[in-house]
């Protein structure tokens, strides 16, 4: 199949289901404030517990994409803890799926 095979039924496809194109500019749309992607490591901490050791895969101004090198924080508020400059945010976990979770800050 060609691209113009693809672009065609896509064409079809949009005119059959007007709402597929309309689910993708919301999700695209949806975020606040928009993430840059990035590959900065950090250190998920709270009172009492271990620090866990994450990857930053995406960041904005209100939230984040965060890998885990190893287990889900059992808690649904941490404060995230930059390794390059030690800056610390305060976070509310939006979602999760392993091995990433998204975080709010607040």
């Amino acid at each position: 199949m060609t691209d113009s095979d693809l672009d065609g039924l896509r064409s079809a496809v949009a005119r059959i289901d007007p709402v597929v194109d309309d689910r993708r500019s919301a999700k695209v749309h949806r975020r606040k404030a928009p993430r840059a992607r990035t590959l900065k490591s950090a250190q998920i901490v709270w009172l009492g517990g271990d620090p866990i050791a994450c990857i930053v895969r995406n960041l904005s101004e209100s939230g984040a994409c965060l890998e885990l090198r190893g287990a889900v924080p059992p808690r649904n508020t941490f404060d995230l803890v930059f390794d390059a400059d030690r800056s610390r945010r305060y976070c509310w976990v939006a979602w999760r799926r392993p091995p990433r979770m998204g975080v709010k800050f607040r």
